[in-house]
């Protein structure tokens, strides 16, 4: 179950290695940044990966952060 500071790295991670072009998301960044955001209007601090759609988790798996 990631945490929201774990998704935000995942998104940064995207964002950094495939920067946006002419201020539009790239796909994996785009998937993240829509969980960032219900993260942030339901006010859930980490988000079970069954409740992500398989771009979500697959998006998510591909930038995550390992430490």
């Amino acid at each position: 179950m990631p945490s929201l500071p774990q998704i935000q790295a995942a998104f940064n991670a995207a964002t950094t290695a495939e920067p946006p072009e002419e201020y539009i998301l790239k796909p994996d960044a785009s998937q993240l940044a829509t969980v960032i955001a219900e993260m942030w209007h339901f006010k859930q601090d980490d988000r079970d990966l069954a409740n992500l759609t398989s771009s979500q988790v697959a998006a998510y798996e591909r930038w995550k952060v390992t430490p």
